[in-house]
């Protein structure tokens, strides 16, 4: 982290979650509008010292702003320390080779952070719910989902109405399991969760999380918790993305670690047309080592295999399209 001795000396140019190019300071305070007491200023400086997030020309922060789907990819991307991602073709079909966080979603995508929606849509520009970024952290962090904590009632705020989060809540073992690993805190700051009754807790799942609600999340899985950016062979798991379209994969080549346990995700952006993944020893395919369900495109599905042990450089195809399709998976 940056020490407080550099701070008016140092000035962090960068697109500070994809708005505009901005400057900001180490010490959140530096910033006009986070003074020191500040309910999030130490995650906000934190994650400032990191790179991480970063200010505007003005000099402030603007720390009750909501924050965009893309803007969370390059922040979760940095957090984790990945690299972008600019392959030929987007992901998503709202998406643009020109737009600026092109390479940050399509790397928050490569590494299994974020995804789509059902119609292969990304919708960069939308904001992002409070629940929704605890999902992906949640997911990041590869904690095993869980129900929240026994005698907790967590409601869910919407509009000026508590309800209580149940089961048919899509988001309800994420917000659990992050409640579990102190992503969330009972009772928290009043920006995060209100006290309701004994046991009751409500919050604002599915309103925009702001600026400085997400440094808050970012930084406390940061500070309470080691992403692992690089897995090694012994790693418990991998995420992957592949995805086929024009009758074409998006990637010629995939390099996992030894012995990973691979969960790829497979999107078939061709309407009408099946597709499958498929890994063999070699391009005879005359030995498989995994054959996924053949989808009908547009269609999204999780495939989950091991890597071979043994080091080398092995083969992939459709195995509807087994001439078109193909590619080398490389384990290392």
């Amino acid at each position: 982290m940056i020490r407080k001795m550099l701070l008016g000396l140092l000035v962090i140019a960068l697109i500070p979650l994809g708005l505009s190019l901005a400057y900001g300071r180490a010490n959140a305070a530096g910033f006009s509008d986070v003074p020191s007491d500040y309910w999030a200023a130490t995650a906000i400086a934190d994650l400032a010292g990191r790179s991480i997030i970063g200010g505007y020309p003005d000099g402030s922060f603007q720390p009750e702003n909501p924050v965009t789907r893309a803007e969370f990819s390059k922040m979760i991307l940095l957090t984790m320390g990945f690299a972008q991602e600019t392959p030929l073709s987007a992901t998503f079909s709202d998406e643009s080779s020109n737009h600026w966080a092109y390479g940050y979603v399509e790397g928050a995508v490569k590494h299994g952070l974020v995804k789509g929606y059902p119609d292969g849509t990304f919708q960069p520009n939308g904001n992002i719910t409070m629940a929704e970024i605890l999902t992906v952290l949640v997911r990041a962090e590869g904690w095993t989902l869980a129900n929240p904590p026994d005698g907790m009632t967590i409601l869910v705020r919407q509009g000026g109405v508590d309800r209580e989060m149940t089961a048919s809540d899509w988001f309800y073992q994420n917000v659990g399991t992050a409640a579990r690993q102190g992503l969330i805190q009972f009772p928290d700051h009043p920006q995060i969760n209100t006290a309701v009754g004994s046991s009751g807790f409500a919050m604002a799942l599915n309103d925009p999380a702001t600026r400085a609600q997400t440094a808050l999340f970012l930084d406390r899985m940061l500070t309470n918790a080691t992403p692992s950016p690089s897995p090694t062979p012994s790693s418990a798991g991998l995420s992957l993305t592949l995805v086929a379209k024009g009758m074409a994969f998006d990637q010629s080549s995939i390099t996992v670690p030894a012995g990973a346990d691979i969960t790829l995700t497979f999107d078939n952006q061709d309407s009408g047309v099946p597709h499958n993944f498929a890994l063999y020893t070699d391009s005879t395919a005359s030995t498989s080592i995994f054959v996924g369900e053949v989808i009908t495109g547009p269609k999204t599905i999780e495939y989950r295999f091991k890597a071979p042990t043994q080091p080398g450089t092995y083969f992939f195809r459709c195995d509807v399209h087994p001439t078109s399709m193909t590619g080398q998976f490389i384990v290392q």
